[in-house]
């Protein structure tokens, strides 16, 4: 993710208000996050509450157990496929939902939890049977009418609607989930925001398909990943029907829904690409399309094949303040992307999207990352060189508090602190600086490869780098991401 307000060099930006689930791009666009080392902002949805344990015998635990939001996610399943048809009325903010998810028992299931926040569920069924269902908190607990056997495939039906409301409001994470616009909406939900329009099992662990079929009011625009499959008329309203079927992380499906000039083509090596731009938005359609197309390609050359079936983004007139790295089109919240904006979102689909987190305290293996590709992407187009930026980013002082946020595992509110993409970039680049930079393109074109649509840690980076260097690197990478002190090479 990212923010508009650029930071060139180490000078920090003025942002009026807490900027939500922000890319902080070190150079072009970091210091998006308003936490500050020693801040303690307000937590999210779920993080305030202890790990939940699973519960007496074939009950799924009502939470992953994450250190960082030990609620969100849900144990004794997994969801291979969510299957979406909403209704939504902008004039009076009201969706409605039918939710299919299909699913397979880690072990037998007597009842199970879903994450679904501030909506009212009206029916459940579980393989066509009416199944038992309440809803505590932001919890929907649902009882099949029989137990579901161990490694049995099944398929649960939530019928649902309200008034979807975004989670956060203050603090390090800002507002996010599902968001009434002016006419209509936008979704970026990093980092546990998709229970705000659909329920989930909300944690980047359990990765699924997607389909999204949106009805809303005729003329308007339905924008969600993957592949616009049809887009019909029908009466007062228009129907889109949108097909991702690689694995996506909770937080990265995503709708937008307005009047936007969408543009439908390819790149120049012929990757399909969708773009919208919310003729409202200081985007230009023309260029934005022409960027996002040039850029998917030179980071296609630089990382590996574009992991996906189609690339885009969309530029929406609502003010966020964010960008948010949604899976195949990246959404930018009411201000023009430039190309240095766009890298880092691209990068993402690398590295976030296609290998994802097992435990949000790896947050550093996407942000870190994605700030590294795009610091790499301007320097190509004329712009501060990556040792210019190391050389500068390492003019703080050592008694600055900034060196305190530990980017390997800054703390639930610290998710998207400044340091998590500069100091993460920064990691990358002592490790560039240790073993020159094709051994360091190999690492990062590997890693993107071996675990293509997976999920996968820190530790399993390190050892990667290790094995394709032949070095022995906990050192480097104890320095640059666990230790709360100005490492001494830096």
């Amino acid at each position: 993710m990212t923010s508009p307000f650029p930071r060139r060099l180490g000078r920090l930006p003025s942002v009026p208000t807490p900027t939500a689930l922000c890319v902080t791009v070190a150079v072009a666009l970091a210091g998006c996050s308003t936490t500050t080392a020693g801040a303690e902002p307000s937590r999210p949805l779920g993080a305030a509450a202890p790990p939940s344990p699973a519960g007496p015998g074939n009950v799924g635990a009502p939470g992953l157990g994450d250190p960082y939001f030990p609620d969100e996610g849900n144990g004794g399943y997994d969801v291979a496929r969510y299957d979406l048809d909403i209704g939504y009325e902008p004039s009076r903010d009201r969706l409605t939902g039918v939710a299919t998810l299909t699913m397979t028992a880690g072990h037998a299931l007597r009842r199970f939890n879903l994450d679904l926040a501030g909506l009212t569920v009206s029916k459940v069924t579980v393989d066509g049977r009416a199944a038992e269902h309440r809803q505590d908190d932001d919890e929907l607990i649902v009882t099949p009418s029989r137990t579901v056997p161990q490694g049995r495939r099944f398929r649960t039906v939530v019928t649902y609607a309200g008034t979807p409301r975004p989670a956060g409001g203050s603090g390090a994470l800002g507002r996010y989930g599902w968001q009434h616009t002016d006419d209509g909406a936008i979704v970026a939900s990093q980092p546990n925001g998709a229970q705000t329009w659909f329920p989930a099992n909300d944690h980047p662990r359990d990765k699924a398909a997607f389909s999204f079929t949106v009805d809303v009011p005729g003329g308007l625009w339905a924008v969600a990943p993957g592949r616009l499959v049809r887009r019909e008329n029908e009466g007062a309203r228009t129907v889109h029907e949108w097909d991702a079927p690689e694995p996506m992380v909770t937080y990265l499906a995503s709708v937008a829904i307005g009047r936007y000039d969408v543009r439908q083509g390819r790149t120049p090596r012929g990757i399909p690409m969708i773009t919208a731009v919310d003729p409202a938005s200081p985007g230009n359609p023309a260029r934005f399309a022409a960027d996002t197309g040039r850029l998917t390609d030179e980071l296609t050359a630089l990382l590996g094949p574009y992991p996906f079936g189609s690339t885009g983004g969309t530029v929406d007139a609502q003010r966020t303040g964010y960008a948010l790295e949604v899976q195949t089109r990246s959404v930018y919240g009411g201000f023009d992307p430039d190309g240095e904006i766009i890298a880092h979102e691209l990068a993402h689909q690398w590295f976030g999207n296609s290998v994802s987190l097992t435990q949000w305290h790896d947050i550093w293996l996407n942000e870190g990352l994605a700030t590294y590709v795009q610091w790499v992407s301007e320097a190509a187009a004329g712009g501060p060189a990556v040792d210019d930026i190391m050389a500068d980013l390492c003019r703080r002082s050592a008694d600055d508090d900034w060196w305190k946020v530990r980017p390997g595992d800054p703390g639930a509110t610290r998710l998207f602190a400044e340091q998590v993409y500069d100091r993460g970039g920064m990691t990358l680049l002592a490790l560039r600086r240790e073993l020159g930079a094709p051994m360091l393109h190999r690492i990062l074109r590997t890693w993107a490869a071996r675990h293509r649509h997976g999920s996968a840690s820190t530790p399993r980076f390190i050892a990667l780098a290790e094995e394709l260097s032949g070095r022995q690197l906990d050192a480097l990478f104890d320095a640059w991401l666990y230790t709360p002190a100005k490492p001494e090479d830096c």
